[in-house]
């Protein structure tokens, strides 16, 4: 029975609330690394920059997408897009 409490618990992924967490954070980031809204990046490069760091996270966290994440990984996820930072300049 505890095996399959496990596998069950491995399996979970994040609710409703978390993924939006999730999506808060990341935006946040994104904003942060462009110096907010009313910056020439974001208006030249926002796209860039949001779609970038989506695709690290799916690609770190062997996703699909963000709200896929399993609960467990779910404060591992937010420690890597707080401290998440863009490659390469993007331009």
């Amino acid at each position: 029975l505890s095996y399959k409490v496990l596998e069950i618990e491995n399996k979970m992924t994040v609710n409703y609330e978390l993924s939006e967490n999730l999506r808060t954070n990341i935006s946040a980031r994104a904003i942060e690394i462009l110096n907010g809204k009313g910056s020439v990046a974001y208006k030249k490069v926002s796209k860039k920059v949001f779609t970038s760091l989506h695709r690290d996270l799916k690609k770190y966290f062997k996703v699909n997408s963000y709200k896929n994440l399993s609960v467990k990984r779910y404060d591992e996820a937010m420690d890597y897009i707080r401290s998440w930072n863009p490659e390469t300049i993007l331009s």
